[in-house]
């Protein structure tokens, strides 16, 4: 401790330290603490406006069920009730779909419905809820949105759906596991859509391999002529070509077998997923040659005499018969080892598809 008659000096080693400690206000630019000022007034305003913009959403949305209720948006050329809001408000058509879906679902919900018109939550809140609330659990799901972000409401939803369904019947859910839809854009593609169980779903995956790998052996021989070609012009005029063709021999132990190349871009890095399907790879466009594959395996169903197509539709099985069938099976792993690390944890036998794609 500075006795009360000691000078510091500017030369003192602790002469720094000691300026700053007497104030600690002093040590903060003016500069910085009229900016946290007004930053802290801005998050009080924002949140003020939140609360009633919140408010603001909820009065739209029971608009919206007292106008649907009473059918004011019947006409002729309306189409549903959200068609009539994408004309009338601009407003997107999945948007208005959700919302007239909400609105609807609060009529059962008077919890959600009070804390939706206080402002507690906000309408990205709501609309997760009113997915899979209830009377019975609506309570439970407002405790939850008092600690979670609209971001996580979404993944516990989808979360407790799959749950949800999982505990129904077998024969419950049959038709929620299988589905196949499609449309046709503006420019003339069509856009498929398949949803199957998983044992089934591994069946298709694997037809779809063994002909895009089937396809790709078709092309070697025009691949081994270009290569050819293209040696032969190297030695008539002496020179070596900018960029070598790839080997068909060499080139899945460079790049991997079709199976490792089912890659999907939403869990890789643009750089990574680009690189592995660039054109210098013996793969140019796996997602185009799958297409290929499926397109193929339905041009071979169409070739196939009429008395083949009847007897595979009404028992779909007899192809497990055939020599490709045996060939190539999809396996089915049963772990009951009570030592093993999913069993402790699951307390329970362990039942997967190959590549470990758990089925229960």
């Amino acid at each position: 401790m500075l006795a009360t008659n000691q000078s510091v000096s500017p030369t003192t080693p602790d002469a720094g330290v000691y300026a700053c400690c007497t104030s600690v206000s002093s040590c903060i630019a003016p500069e910085a603490v009229a900016r946290d000022a007004l930053c802290d007034a801005l998050e009080t305003e924002l949140l003020t406006l939140a609360a009633h913009l919140n408010a603001a959403n909820y009065r739209f949305i029971k608009l919206l069920a007292d106008f649907d209720a009473h059918q004011g948006w019947y006409g002729t050329g309306i189409k549903s009730f959200a068609h009539y809001l994408n004309w009338k408000l601009g407003m997107n058509t999945v948007m208005a779909r959700e919302k007239v879906r909400v609105a609807r679902a609060l009529a059962d919900l008077p919890l959600i419905d009070a804390a939706f018109a206080a402002g507690q939550v906000s309408y990205s809140m709501v609309r997760a809820m009113s997915r899979v609330a209830t009377p019975v659990n609506e309570a439970t799901l407002l405790q939850m949105a008092r600690y979670t972000t609209a971001a996580q409401m979404e993944l516990i939803v989808r979360k407790y759906q799959v749950t949800r369904r999982l505990d129904e019947p077998d024969d419950a859910r049959v038709d929620d596991d299988k589905c196949l839809t499609w449309y046709q854009d503006e420019t003339g593609v069509y856009d498929i859509h398949v949803r199957l169980p998983a044992e089934e779903g591994a069946v298709l995956i694997k037809a779809l391999e063994i002909m895009t790998e089937q396809n790709y052996q078709a092309e070697q021989p025009a691949q081994q002529a270009a290569a050819a070609v293209a040696t032969a012009a190297t030695v008539a005029t002496g020179t070596t070509p900018s960029a070598a063709l790839p080997s068909p021999d060499n080139a899945p132990a460079q790049h991997g077998s079709a199976s490792d190349l089912n890659v999907d871009s939403n869990n890789v890095s643009a750089e990574a997923f680009s690189a592995r399907l660039s054109p210098q790879n013996y793969v140019t466009d796996y997602p185009a040659r799958r297409a290929e594959a499926l397109l193929n395996i339905a041009e071979g169903y169409l070739a196939m005499p009429a008395s083949a197509e009847s007897s595979l539709a009404v028992s779909p099985s007899a192809a497990t018969c055939s020599s490709l069938g045996e060939k190539y099976q999809v396996f089915l792993h049963i772990n009951a080892n009570a030592a093993s690390i999913d069993h402790t944890i699951c307390d329970a036998d362990v039942c997967s598809l190959d590549q470990r794609r758990f089925l229960s």
